[in-house]
């Protein structure tokens, strides 16, 4: 059976401001950009990867464009 890893950020405002709900893309680019700081052809392997990939990174969690407080 493979690993499986759940890893979840809690990310806390600096201070208050307003951000877009959806950053689903940015969550992606900093996974394989963390990746690629301990293993850069892993990284560009996984983003190469055509079809379903191994891992996914999905969009902040909450109301969409609220703002922080």
């Amino acid at each position: 059976m493979p690993d499986l890893l759940d890893l979840t950020l809690t990310l806390r405002p600096t201070h208050r401001d307003t951000i877009p709900g959806w950053l689903g893309r940015a969550a992606r680019a900093l996974l394989l950009h963390s990746i690629e700081a301990v293993h850069p052809d892993l990284s560009r392997i996984l983003h190469d990867l055509h079809g379903d990939k191994p891992f996914t990174a999905s969009t902040l969690l909450g109301a969409p464009a609220r703002e922080l407080r």
